[in-house]
């Protein structure tokens, strides 16, 4: 079982994170085969590390909304992307879907949050809505 500050939110550099990965890959460091799931928005662990690829195109998959709010999960390698292709500048393009989507009031509500008049206390501006 994992220590509960492993569960709750870890943020580690690129280079940590694909670390990590590499030694749950490599069967010196994970003789039994452990099997490491975990989420990110750290694009350039589609990239490559020292040469080689973080995470295989079988090991990618992403999540996203359709138009009904439902969750849709599908594989990087549904897309048959190219081993010489940079993965990382593609998913950041859009080609591979699974990007953030924001919405209209996205400017309002940031705007709303950061006045700065003293008109609006902090009660206020934490109900305006960000999506």
């Amino acid at each position: 079982m994992a220590p509960s500050w492993w569960t709750r939110s870890i943020r580690a550099s690129t280079r940590l994170t694909a670390r990590l990965i590499g030694l749950f890959q490599d069967s010196a460091t994970n003789p039994n085969g452990a099997q490491l799931i975990f989420t990110s928005h750290d694009a350039s662990l589609l990239g490559r590390t020292d040469g080689e690829d973080v995470l295989r195109r079988d090991q990618v998959w992403f999540v996203e909304k359709n138009e009904h709010g439902e969750t849709e999960l599908f594989a990087l390698a549904d897309f048959k992307p190219r081993q010489e292709e940079n993965r990382e500048r593609r998913y950041l393009g859009g080609s591979y879907g699974g990007g953030p989507y924001i919405g209209d009031d996205f400017a309002s509500a940031v705007a709303a949050r950061g006045d700065d008049d003293g008109k609006g206390g902090e009660a206020e501006r934490t109900q305006a809505s960000l999506f």
